[in-house]
């Protein structure tokens, strides 16, 4: 992802972190790209002990690429034995998960009842538009489903 859909994930991807951390709620951010780049993480806990660490995270740019799958399993992985947690993916959607990832998130899903919404940045989201319980496109955004998509997170809307 590049130029302004990359500004838009990242702003709101930061403004929802913010929220969670006035709120003492514990989240991770993970920035991903192509399956060869690492996951560039920031959580909760990083971001208490320094206050900078949101803005490295948002200046850190890959330039393209997606692989879902890494981050798909990450995220399952970090959310584990964190009751009422959730997935939620900003993207460009310019990708499809893996049959195998996708089945995986099913199983993962109907065990542990995490959800995963899903934010594109451009028109085209096919594939994880199926994977998702919720979508939320950045062009359709009014604020109502901010309000909403806070809602689910478990997140105050102000």
């Amino acid at each position: 992802m590049r130029g302004l859909r990359e500004t838009v994930a990242k702003a709101l991807a930061l403004g929802l972190a913010m929220l969670a951390r006035e709120e003492g709620r514990d989240f991770r951010l993970a920035a991903f790209s192509s399956a060869g780049d690492p996951l560039i993480t920031v959580d909760a806990e990083e971001a208490r002990r320094d206050p900078e660490a949101l803005l490295r995270w948002a200046s850190a740019s890959y330039g393209g690429g997606t692989d879902f799958d890494r981050p798909l399993r990450a995220g399952m992985e970090w959310i584990r034995g964190r009751p009422m947690a959730d997935l939620l993916f900003i993207s460009d959607g310019e990708a499809r998960p893996s049959e195998r990832a996708a089945a995986e998130w099913r199983r993962f899903r109907e065990a542990t009842g995490a959800r995963l919404l899903y934010v594109p940045v451009a028109r085209g989201y096919g594939a994880m538009e199926a994977l998702a319980d919720r979508v939320f496109p950045v062009s359709e955004l009014l604020p109502e489903d901010g309000e909403e998509l806070a809602r689910r997170l478990g997140l105050a809307w102000r």
